[in-house]
């Protein structure tokens, strides 16, 4: 039962004009085959999608879905995050590499993964914590295209990746290497998923042509909010990466309050009294006018996000980093590979700004540090994610809670401080919204992923 039934008679003009009626829809009313009703990977929906809307039949077929038309459909989740902005929530997969075959195809424009994607109709979702699969509406459909301008771009990052295969170092790809098209990881992983590679006895990871996170970013703001995009003034020909570095460099050693002089910026009293005041300095030092600088197009496109750190008069007063709260209905739906956990580090970039706390409510920038996640915390926070899911989807969570206790003394078995260093999870609510609801009905007190402050620290006492 489906509710049209593809056919070579269709045009690709009348295919692009009824994938809109899923706009505004809930997942849960294009499931005419229930198949959402005990979803186990995003992979289902996508696959409901096809089926369901435009009847054809799941299949591992390597040729396009629309097979007539040379087309491929995509699904995809956005979120919604502060501000009002929209964010993908993930990288977009296309296809499999071949490293027995993907180097003997050495020009982008006639390769597979050009060919295979060079059309696809994209369907955006909306995905919300703590919500129903069956409860995310279809938001926006796309006839994507690579513009001019970004296939000189994804040319570079193809070449990177065909050029480690043919000197023997696909066991060497890295994602963040690569700027638009990236060689993401895809298989079982702990070993389990090496395959040969041609010019060397070394067995590499299995890996997917993909669309970073950022990419896929920026490509749904400019269809649906482009005067919310805003780039910053980099210099012709500069590298985004070195502009960071000078702009920085002008404001080594100097207090906040010197700062803001030299760039003519007065803050109100109730935001040089608040926690994010450094936040709001450092983005007026690079003229930003946004709320958050992370959210520009250069930190969304190259996959870089900045984060204050602060060393405190008061000792008690240092902070772990935080990052955002746990959303559980991705952990009970999603593998790490297709989770936000993934993202935030096998794909970010991070930027450390120091300051000490001269006096109180006076700061003085230190340094600054580049933050790249290795192997080992990508594989900390793999292991983490899977210890939670493990622990949420299974039932084996564990809550006591002390009854008529007004200070809400309530404790889990979320794994502690030290079993996962540097990560710990800890509650991070607010007083008038501290519980959440999982997907299994259970109540929890919100929670939140952190990496210890002494972690962070040790970098800096590099400098």
């Amino acid at each position: 039962m489906s509710r049209y039934q593809y056919c070579e008679e269709w045009t690709e003009e009348y295919l692009f004009s009824i994938s809109k009626e899923l706009e505004g829809k809930k997942l849960g009313e294009v499931d005419l085959s229930g198949s959402l009703s005990n979803i186990s990977n995003k992979g289902a929906i996508g696959n409901m999608i096809q089926h369901d809307f435009f009847g054809i039949p799941a299949n591992s077929d390597s040729s396009a879905d629309f097979f007539h038309h040379n087309i491929e459909l995509k699904v995809t989740p956005i979120k919604k995050i502060k501000g009002g902005l929209y964010s993908s929530k993930e990288r977009l997969v296309l296809s499999m590499i071949n490293y027995m075959k993907a180097y003997k195809e050495p020009e982008f424009l006639s390769s597979h993964v050009y060919e295979k994607t060079k059309k696809m109709l994209i369907v955006f979702y909306l995905h919300e914590e703590n919500k129903s699969v069956k409860d995310f509406k279809i938001i926006k459909t796309s006839h994507f295209k690579l513009s001019p301008d970004k296939i000189n771009d994804v040319k570079k990052d193809y070449n990177y990746i065909i050029d480690s295969i043919l000197d023997g170092e696909a066991h060497l790809l890295t994602e963040k290497a690569a700027q638009y098209l990236s060689p993401c990881t895809k298989g079982a992983g702990n070993g389990k998923d090496l395959v040969n590679q041609p010019f060397s006895e070394i067995k590499a990871k299995s890996r997917a042509f993909s669309y970073k996170n950022g990419f896929m970013t920026n490509y749904f703001r400019e269809l649906m909010q482009p005067e919310k995009i805003e780039s910053l003034s980099i210099p012709k020909e500069e590298s985004f990466k070195v502009y960071l570095k000078e702009t920085l460099d002008r404001y080594i050693g100097k207090t906040d309050s010197e700062i803001c002089r030299m760039i003519n910026y007065i803050p109100e009293l109730s935001t040089k009294q608040g926690k994010s005041y450094l936040s709001i300095l450092i983005k007026n030092m690079f003229g930003v006018k946004s709320k958050n600088i992370n959210e520009t197009k250069q930190f969304v496109e190259e996959s870089f996000e900045m984060k204050t750190v602060v060393n405190r008069l008061l000792k008690k007063d240092n902070q772990d980093m935080s990052f955002p709260n746990l959303d559980f209905t991705e952990i009970f739906s999603e593998e790490f590979e297709d989770s936000s956990w993934y993202t935030r580090f096998a794909q970010t970039n991070y930027v450390f700004i120091y300051f000490e706390e001269i006096r109180p409510k006076e700061y003085k920038l230190v340094s600054y540090y580049f933050w790249t996640p290795d192997s080992e915390i990508i594989n900390t926070s793999k292991q983490l994610y899977n210890y939670i899911k493990d622990l949420v989807v299974n039932n084996k969570l564990v809550i006591n809670i002390v009854e008529n206790d007004s200070n809400g003394i309530w404790t889990d078995n979320f794994p502690g401080k030290s079993e996962f260093s540097p990560f710990q999870i800890r509650p991070k609510g607010t007083k008038k919204y501290p519980f959440v609801m999982l997907p299994n009905g259970i109540k929890i007190k919100k929670k939140a992923l952190f990496i210890d402050k002494e972690y962070i620290r040790q970098f800096m006492n590099k400098k």
